[in-house]
């Protein structure tokens, strides 16, 4: 169903300087090869975040989009919800 590497994943730092994210495992999650290496700093930790955390919101997003189109009323949201899905596709190669 999906080619990335599955969740949870995290970051962390390894070695002076450097950071990286890591799946459950232990291994490297193969996203994290375009800042390995690279110096840490605000940014980078920040975008490492954002990219441990990127399987959990697919996640999340997914459910609630599902679940809000079988609740009444939420046709007032449908922009949104088209973007989320839109993006939920994106992420899963669907585009």
């Amino acid at each position: 169903m999906t080619d990335y590497t599955p969740g949870p994943w995290h970051y962390a730092t390894k070695g002076p300087g450097l950071l990286g994210v890591f799946c459950g495992d232990g291994r490297l999650a193969r996203p994290a090869d375009l800042i390995a290496g690279v110096a840490a700093s605000d940014n980078h930790e920040a975008n490492a975040r954002l990219i441990a955390a990127a399987p959990d919101l697919l996640a999340a997003l997914d459910f609630l989009t599902r679940a809000a189109r079988t609740e009444p009323g939420m046709a007032i949201y449908e922009a949104h919800l088209a973007e989320a899905e839109a993006a939920i596709a994106r992420a899963r190669g669907e585009n």
